[in-house]
């Protein structure tokens, strides 16, 4: 499909990009407030514990420690159980 180009005298007044003045600034400062963003946590172990839950390499390890103990295979359970320890520390880290 060819393109076609666009009139350079559509463009005029559009593509300047000259940002606020510090008058602006403060005017728009004191009108809408302060431009931070405040992230809110209320309880930050309780958050990091419902990351750390979502991770999927987590209940994979999970079930299929699940799987070997069920047929048997308790050293490899055993082995996949405490390999989840290191992920946790990964993700409180």
């Amino acid at each position: 499909m060819p393109k076609r180009a666009v009139p350079l005298d559509r463009l005029v007044g559009h593509w300047e990009v000259t940002g606020l003045t510090a008058v602006e600034a403060v005017r728009r400062a004191q009108a809408y407030g302060r431009n931070d963003i405040v992230e809110v946590t209320t309880h930050p172990w309780w958050g990091l514990a419902k990351d750390t839950a979502k991770d999927p390499m987590i209940w994979f390890f999970a079930a299929t420690s699940a799987l070997y103990a069920g047929v048997g295979q308790f050293v490899e359970a055993i082995t996949l159980l405490v390999a989840i320890g290191p992920l946790v520390l990964m993700d409180v880290f």
